[in-house]
């Protein structure tokens, strides 16, 4: 019943999102956005929200789990998705239907648009997602949930970090270990980035052997009951180096500025520039190309934004990460990453993992 209650608060402040954009109803796409509506987790659906009826589109592999996930939905069995919503759009007479700009491909849009001739397909840029930017109560406990596990996952992991180990087998250590504790799956393909390889900043675990004295850089995260955890630590596999100590302590110091400008009504650009300034303060600002942090929550990347293109507002029970790096070309690089949630007078950090230059034999 609780479960239902939540959701009836969703669909509510999506139906708002009808009434501000003046159209009838709403199709969507995004699974995500199905899911945080209805409940349903399957992999496959659409749905049709307006404020009279709410559909679930599914075809007969997911009917019956539709009806049990999403009680709140009527679901409707379909076979031919597309010429099946055109049916039900017409059948409900409905005259201005919005649709998700970044999620309907052309082709379907194309065919939609030829379908429902007559009547008004609207875009709507941001879909629903901004639904989904101020997590509840029970979304954050989840959350802390998922980071416990992926943490005893990390722990675990560091036991197999050895001079000549590769970087796929410490992947695998990491995610054997996280779902041993419980984690659904990975959230996303595991970075094991180690030496020069380190300074990719997405660079996914390889068949390379860690060396001594390098750096060895790790983002890590699992989904638990739909939600994500996403995290970075950069270790050094025995004595760090001088300059590795000076990059490691200018990522550090930008990391810990940004988190202490975090607060409600604070703009996002103004995180963003508390950690890339420094960096550019100390010379390396050419080496940090990405955002300082995204939304993190049933998608690994949502909203907020904290980059300096984006211009968010904060507000308390926003979640999201602080991930400043550093990437030298044929040298190495540095990230350290931390998730945490904006509180009523500043934020709180929600990982785990101790983010100090640890020291690897």
């Amino acid at each position: 019943m609780e479960k239902q209650l939540n959701e009836k608060k969703r669909i509510d402040r999506a139906l708002q999102i009808l009434k501000k954009e003046k159209i009838e109803a709403f199709l969507i796409n995004d699974l995500t956005d199905i899911r945080y509506l209805s409940g349903f987790t399957g992999d496959e659906a659409s749905a049709l929200i307006a404020p009279e009826a709410l559909f679930l589109l599914v075809d007969s592999r997911f009917t019956t789990q539709a009806k049990l996930e999403a009680p709140l939905f009527q679901t409707l069995k379909i076979s031919r998705r597309l010429e099946d919503t055109i049916k039900l759009i017409k059948r409900l007479k409905l005259k201005k239907v919005g649709f998700d700009a970044k999620v309907i491909s052309c082709a379907d849009f194309k065919e939609l648009e030829k379908g429902l001739s007559g009547r008004a397909l609207i875009p709507i840029e941001e879909g629903l997602r901004t639904l989904r930017i101020k997590k509840e109560k029970e979304e954050i406990k989840v959350i802390r949930q998922t980071i416990a596990i992926s943490t005893q996952g990390f722990q675990k992991m560091k036991e197999k970090i050895k001079f000549g180990v590769t970087e796929k087998e410490v992947a695998a250590a990491y995610e054997s270990a996280a779902k041993e504790a419980g984690a659904d799956k990975l959230a996303f393909d595991i970075i094991v980035a180690s030496g020069k390889r380190s300074a990719l900043p997405h660079g996914v675990a390889s068949g390379k052997k860690i060396g001594t004295q390098e750096l060895i850089m790790i983002d890590f995260g699992i989904r638990y009951q739909g939600y994500c955890s996403d995290e970075t630590c950069t270790m050094v596999m025995g004595i760090p180096a001088p300059k590795q100590k000076e990059v490691f302590n200018i990522i550090k110091t930008a990391h810990d500025r940004a988190i202490e400008k975090i607060k409600p009504g604070v703009s996002s650009q103004k995180i963003d520039k508390a950690a890339r300034g420094y960096i550019e303060k100390k010379g390396f600002e050419k080496y940090f190309g990405h955002g300082t942090g995204h939304g993190i929550g049933l998608s690994v990347h949502e909203e907020p934004r904290i980059s300096p293109l984006k211009n968010e507002i904060l507000e308390e029970g926003m979640v999201f990460t602080i991930e400043p790096g550093i990437y030298l070309p044929n040298w190495g690089g540095v990230r350290i990453e931390d998730m945490v949630v904006v509180t009523r007078d500043g934020c709180e950090v929600l990982t785990l993992v101790p983010k100090n230059l640890e020291i690897l034999n």
